[in-house]
């Protein structure tokens, strides 16, 4: 079962863009009768969620009540405006906001701090494309490639701009509008999706794994859900974009590969958070001149090194692999890297 708001939002996308209002409330001026009548639309129906896979696939549109509580109360001060948000936004996905921006003094703070509704043009990306739909088709394509499905739940959500997508641990995943790139935002989307529902495939087969939590675990997951996001299309677009690098940076890579790799393999069990931060962040370099989330090209390296040894279609077995067979089995430490795919 799928509930939708996406016909009245787009009504409202496009009376926006038309009437050239945008920031009226925040200059005191009353918008057009049918941007009202859309945000009151809203504010009576706020079925957010989009049901896939009989339910193992959740998409929460959490902006969808962030939008109409923010038009609602639009002219209160924030003073005012808190107490409903924390009421109609936070205390439904509490459990969202506690893995993701904290507690509800957290949120509170943030609101007061941050938030200020409207004055970030991202705020009219959820409004572009039902992103429930793309969701459900991308994991649709992502079952068919990989004969698994991915399970578990997504939250659309204007945040604090910490992330663009990631996951929160336990099959939740947030996709935070504030946090995307303000060039093509619904491709960055749209590119990015094979990638963050691989892990939650992979994620899922390895809840167990004595290596969970280690850098070991995030080179793989990672360098594994680049290496499907790039078969997912069909090896249309180069590896560098696959991994969010620039061709400058896959070649400093690929060139420093010996020495990353040596450099990696002391601090493989390492769950330090600040050490496995060093190979996932992309604002953490390892080498002032290198580019950052090293571990995503590492291990990225290590599945191309196992299908190479193991054939075309062998990336499969990852899935039920530990993560330190697939180290063992791909020989990429012992034999060395191998020459780019």
């Amino acid at each position: 079962m799928r509930t939708d708001l996406a016909p009245v939002f787009t009504v409202l996308c496009v009376v926006w863009l038309a009437s050239g209002c945008d920031g009226s409330a925040e200059r005191g001026e009353e918008p057009q009768e049918p941007l009202v009548a859309a945000y009151n639309q809203a504010a009576k129906d706020r079925t957010t969620e989009d049901s896939i896979f009989d339910g193992r696939l959740r998409v929460v549109h959490l902006y969808r009540p962030q939008l109409a509580t923010g038009f609602e109360h639009r002219r209160v001060p924030m003073t005012e405006q808190i107490p409903r948000f924390a009421e109609a936004v936070y205390a439904p996905y509490q459990s969202f906001w506690n893995g993701y921006l904290g507690d509800e003094e957290a949120f509170t703070r943030w609101m007061a701090e941050e938030w200020q509704f409207g004055s970030d043009p991202r705020w009219r990306v959820p409004l572009m494309l039902d992103f429930g739909e793309l969701i459900g088709e991308t994991a649709e394509g992502m079952r068919r490639l990989t004969g698994r499905i991915p399970e578990g739940t997504w939250y659309l959500v204007y945040g604090p701009g910490w992330t663009n997508m990631g996951g929160l641990g336990d099959g939740v995943m947030v996709l935070d509008f504030y946090g995307m790139a303000t060039g093509d935002p619904v491709e960055e989307i749209r590119f990015g999706l094979p990638h963050e529902l691989n892990h939650l495939i992979f994620d899922a087969t390895h809840v167990e794994d004595p290596d969970r939590g280690t850098v070991l675990e995030r080179i793989v997951s990672e360098g594994f859900a680049t290496y499907v996001n790039y078969l997912y299309w069909k090896r249309r677009f180069p590896q560098a974009r696959s991994l969010g690098y620039t061709d400058e940076e896959w070649q400093w890579a690929v060139s420093n590969e010996r020495e990353i790799a040596e450099r990696a393999s002391v601090d493989l069990t390492s769950r330090e958070r600040l050490v496995v931060n060093r190979y996932a962040a992309r604002n953490s370099t390892i080498w002032p001149d290198g580019p950052g989330a090293i571990g995503y090209f590492l291990g990225f390296r290590i599945v191309d090194a196992y299908v190479l040894r193991h054939g075309e279609d062998s990336w499969r077995d990852l899935y039920d692999l530990s993560l330190s067979e697939v180290l063992e089995r791909s020989g990429y430490l012992k034999a060395g890297p191998v020459s780019p795919s």
